[in-house]
């Protein structure tokens, strides 16, 4: 946890709302969420937003006239105190729910998770799987995610890239749900889309 706040705390005295999430850009920002509506029907459904931030998803859907009840969680207090200033009206909940039972299994429709994989903090390498898999049981139809990409020409510390490919071989190998693979929409980045649906 204190890793995490180290590395996120001076990036919310950024001005721009991308820049506090120690996002590149404002369009890379947004393409993320653009991969997650044109990919999920979110209309209607009930949404757990993992690792929130300051709750940019859920202005996102607003602005774009998606309704559904949304639910963002993140594990550090000082994003969701800005996320509860910009969107008071939204349902924001403070805890790391890998940690605690925070979630109730298939509580939710749709549950998503943007940047949290991104960071090497000294996690084990499998934390993504098992993280993929306690999301997989709080949904009740679909698990998204994304990652970086290891084609990325410019991997620093302390980011943490992946093989989409041998990502989406494990689970498949783990889960008989319907996976896709979205890679085409930034060349750092790629977004996994698990469907609680038989494969076959």
């Amino acid at each position: 946890m204190e890793k995490l706040r180290e590395h996120y705390l001076p990036f919310l005295a950024a001005k721009e709302e991308y820049a506090k999430l120690d996002w590149e850009d404002a369009f890379s920002h947004q393409k993320r969420f653009e991969v997650l509506v044109s990919s999920v029907p979110l209309e209607g459904k009930s949404l757990l937003d993992v690792g929130c931030g300051i709750g940019s998803l859920y202005r996102f859907l607003q602005h774009r006239g998606i309704s559904c009840v949304y639910t963002g969680i993140d594990a550090l207090p000082e994003m969701i105190r800005v996320a509860r200033e910009y969107t008071p009206q939204g349902v924001f909940l403070v805890g790391n729910p890998f940690e605690k039972n925070m979630v109730s299994l298939q509580s939710f429709d749709v549950v998503y998770a943007s940047g949290i994989f991104n960071l090497d903090l000294g996690q084990k390498k499998t934390f993504l799987y098992e993280a993929v898999g306690k999301m997989l049981s709080w949904a009740r139809e679909t698990v998204v995610f994304n990652a970086l990409h290891c084609r990325s020409e410019c991997q620093t510390p302390p980011y943490r890239y992946y093989n989409p490919r041998e990502v989406v071989e494990y689970l498949q190998k783990t889960y008989p749900f319907k996976i896709t693979l979205l890679e085409d929409y930034l060349p750092n980045d790629f977004t996994v889309v698990m469907e609680k649906t038989p494969r076959f």
